[in-house]
C-alpha cells in the first residue's frame, strides 16, 4: 500500500506497478491532524508516502509520524529556486531521501549529510513512451 500526496504523475506510475494507492490532498493544519490520527488507528500497512510540498502545512510531527509507522519517506520537488527554500533543509533529516529536478538542490542537501537524488516526473508519459509518442483522446493536466 502506497500513500501518495499531491502529484498525479507518481500516482500514475505506482497504478500501473499494480501499487495500491490512497492519495491525501493536505491543505491545512487540521488535515495534516486528521491525517495523524489515521495513520495511526488505521489497520492498513503502508509501505512508502510520496510527498510533494513546498512548505506549510506540513509539518516534522506528521514526517516523524510516518518514520515511526514504518513508512518510507520519500519528498519530491520540481522546484529550481535559488537559494534552495531553508524549508527543505529542515525537512531533511525526517525524511528518508529528498528528490529533487535539479542538481543543485540534489547537492546541496547531500553536502548537509542527508539521503539526495534525482527525479524528474513532471512529464506526460503518453508522448515520452519507450515506443515513441501515442495517440491520446483529449489532454491530461499535471499539477
Amino acid at each position: 500500500m502506497i500513500v501518495a500526496f499531491p502529484g498525479q504523475s507518481i500516482k500514475k506510475a505506482f497504478e500501473k506497478h499494480k501499487a495500491n494507492v490512497v492519495e491525501f490532498n493536505v491543505t491545512s493544519k487540521n488535515v495534516i491532524n486528521d491525517l495523524i490520527v489515521f495513520l495511526k488507528n488505521t489497520h492498513i500497512n503502508f509501505d512508502v508516502a510520496f510527498l510533494q510540498f513546498q512548505g506549510s502545512p506540513i509539518t516534522i510531527e506528521l514526517l516523524i509520524t510516518l518514520r515511526f509507522l514504518g513508512i518510507f519517506v520519500i519528498h519530491w520537488s520540481g522546484d529550481a529556486r535559488v537559494p534552495l527554500p531553508i524549508w527543505y533543509k529542515i525537512i531533511s533529516p525526517y525524511v528518508h531521501i529528498m528528490l529533487f529536478s535539479n542538481e543543485q538542490d540534489i547537492h546541496s542537501i547531500s553536502e548537509l549529510g542527508y539521503n539526495s537524488a534525482f527525479l524528474n516526473i513532471g512529464y506526460c508519459d503518453n508522448m515520452y513512451s519507450p515506443i515513441g509518442p501515442r495517440l491520446i483522446e483529449g489532454y491530461d493536466v499535471v499539477s
